[in-house]
């Protein structure tokens, strides 16, 4: 089957006023259930079209989703609230559920982006840009008996050769990973799709210790700037793992190498 572009994958459907369905795509998954980047795109996508009816501000700039229990691929639901029309800002309420059940629960907050560089910037000096170009990284595609993500058949995702340490036993106990994604049929990230940037590489933890599924419990992604056409680049760095839970910072990067992205995220987790 071929790729279903980012923009149809998350595609929904006006039902009412402020309601809406999706159909998850089944191919759209990690170990067969969707994953947090991808249910919050589609989350944030219902949020816009929400403020968009009643709001002047255009681009999504930040999203916080709780995830209460993986919906399967199948049809859904949102609700969409709009809780605060500002002046510079509109703050939207959406939950996913799945007969009857919430799934996901995310508030929205819409601005106004830009792509011209910011007049004013400070960043930590741990951000270095990409030790690798897009062209000298391998697509990641590992063998589904050991990785089982249909999602990575779907989008182009490179990793560094030094982050690829787990997929032969060998992590390196840093707790990073970076590469590279690009979404066939997407020239330009839009803030929707850097919703999923922030959630699509292998967990930062594999660094230290290859493990199953680390599902989501709680993601929150801020779009800082509009980015430049072609991929971006990820930095998933693993910030501490103890009882079960692991937080995981990710910084993300257009073309040009402008900081355009970034997300915190706690997830469960099972080391031996």
């Amino acid at each position: 089957m071929s790729p279903r572009a980012f923009a149809q994958a998350t595609e929904i459907t006006q039902t009412g006023h402020g309601t809406f369905t999706a159909d998850l795509d089944p191919l759209w998954t990690v170990v067969g259930k969707p994953g947090g980047g991808y249910l919050q795109a589609v989350a944030g996508r219902a949020a816009g079209r929400a403020a968009g009816a009643v709001a002047p501000h255009p681009h999504l700039v930040s999203a916080t989703s709780s995830f209460i229990r993986p919906p399967r691929p199948d049809k859904v639901s949102l609700t969409t609230e709009v809780l605060r029309i500002g002046r510079t800002t509109t703050h939207v309420r959406t939950r996913i559920s799945q007969e009857d059940e919430p799934c996901v629960e995310t508030l929205a907050v819409f601005a106004t982006l830009t792509t011209e560089p910011a007049s004013r910037t400070w960043l930590p000096g741990n951000q270095p840009p990409p030790a690798r170009p897009y062209p000298e990284c391998a697509r990641f595609q590992p063998p589904k008996d050991v990785f089982p993500v249909d999602l990575l058949d779907q989008i182009e995702v490179r990793i560094e050769p030094d982050s690829l340490g787990f997929a032969t036993g060998e992590p390196r106990g840093l707790g990073e990973v970076r590469g590279w994604l690009r979404l066939p049929g997407t020239p330009a990230f839009d803030p929707l799709a850097l919703l999923l940037a922030a959630d699509v590489l292998p967990p930062a933890t594999f660094d230290i210790q290859l493990t199953g599924w680390v599902p989501t419990i709680s993601l929150s992604t801020y779009i800082r700037a509009l980015p430049a056409p072609g991929p971006v680049h990820i930095t998933l760095r693993a910030n501490a793992i103890a009882h079960s839970r692991a937080d995981e910072t990710c910084t993300i990067r257009d073309s040009t190498g402008r900081l355009v992205a970034q997300s915190h995220q706690l997830a469960a987790i099972r080391l031996t």
